[in-house]
């Protein structure tokens, strides 16, 4: 009895144990070069990102701004909105009138802070969520925007549309490359849950037999 009560143990922990075998799984899309006008929305509006085969419930997504390049930073603001428009707003007005030149910003929920409202935001990872004038962007859902990425876990499979904007005329500017991040902890496949367990089961009759 005390060896079939310990194959029994087995057999639920081995379906226990398929039912946790998972494994986180990245994806990543770019953009490609942006320009920034010196008033209005980039072209094209909004910046679409069409995530496809997402394998699982998103757990983590960050966005990267590489080599970006304004004239007058604090005109600029840029929101990001998942399939199902839950929205995070990354920056809006960020820093003065001291120009960036080829910076890379980070945002994810893992940044220490937003972005600097005033004074110069370097290279760096960064919370999403500076906002210093409420604007209201073109051709986007209305606020008010999100602030933590961690509102997009779940379901990822989309168009992820990002919203550049310059609120005031006179500088402009430019991104070499947005990349967009997602990161998935994918189901295990039935195949494998049911193997593992089937087979303990199996062992547990045969022993039961003896």
């Amino acid at each position: 009895m005390f060896l079939e009560e310990k194959l029994r143990l087995f057999a639920i922990c081995a379906i226990a144990a398929a039912c946790a075998v998972s494994h986180a799984t990245v994806f990543t899309f770019s953009s490609g070069s942006i320009v920034i006008p010196a008033i209005g929305t980039t072209t094209p509006s909004p910046i679409v990102f069409n995530a496809s085969a997402i394998d699982g419930p998103v757990v983590n997504v960050t966005i990267s701004f590489q080599g970006l390049s304004h004239t007058f930073p604090d005109d600029i603001g840029a929101v990001l909105f998942n399939p199902s428009n839950t929205s995070a707003l990354l920056f809006d007005g960020p820093g003065d009138d001291v120009a960036l030149s080829n910076v890379n910003w980070l945002f994810s929920d893992a940044g220490a802070s937003t972005l600097l409202s005033s004074g110069i935001n370097p290279s760096g990872t960064y919370k999403a969520g500076q906002n210093e004038w409420n604007s209201v962007f073109t051709g986007a859902p209305v606020g008010p925007y999100g602030t933590t990425f961690s509102a997009f876990n779940g379901n990822g499979n989309g168009n992820w549309n990002l919203f550049i904007q310059d609120f005031e005329a006179g500088d402009g500017g430019s991104i070499n490359n947005v990349d967009l991040t997602i990161t998935t902890n994918p189901v295990p496949e039935p195949a494998t849950m049911i193997g593992l367990g089937l087979g303990a089961v199996a062992l547990l009759r045969k022993r039961s037999k003896k």
